[in-house]
């Protein structure tokens, strides 16, 4: 009788999370205007997204970096699941080793894109963006 209840209560489990819908991917399509940070600098940020079911692509425009090149634009790359995803790009690397950065991102309710990852040489940068008119 035990082994029966438990087995009851298991299949009532599974059949209460199989039936939990499931969250809606966000439409990060558009424009987005902003700021990049590090604890030792910060600038404007913008990106310009497609998206096609959860694939995304675009491009991203970087300014006032205490580095070379001070700005550039570069193609981006990424997936949208729920009310987040991810996000990568290669800057363009005068003088150095190319290197790619990945940031994973949440929408908020307020519609604020915020995106945490590694920036130039494994710096923690966070992306602080709105969608722009």
């Amino acid at each position: 009788m035990r082994t029966f209840g438990l087995v009851a209560m298991t299949l009532s489990m599974v059949a209460i999370i199989s039936v939990a819908p499931a969250a809606e991917d966000v439409d990060v399509s558009g424009k987005w205007s902003g700021t990049w940070s590090t604890a030792r600098a910060s600038g404007p940020c913008t990106l310009e997204l497609d998206q096609k079911g959860r694939d995304l692509t675009g491009d991203v425009h970087i300014a006032n970096r205490p580095i070379s090149p001070t700005s550039y634009t570069a193609a981006v790359k990424g997936s949208v699941k729920g009310r987040g995803g991810a996000l990568i790009w290669t800057p363009p690397a005068q003088g150095v080793t190319q290197y790619t950065v990945h940031y994973e991102f949440t929408l908020s309710e307020d519609g604020t894109l915020t995106g945490t990852g590694k920036g130039a040489r494994g710096i923690d940068a966070t992306l602080t963006l709105k969608r722009s008119q």
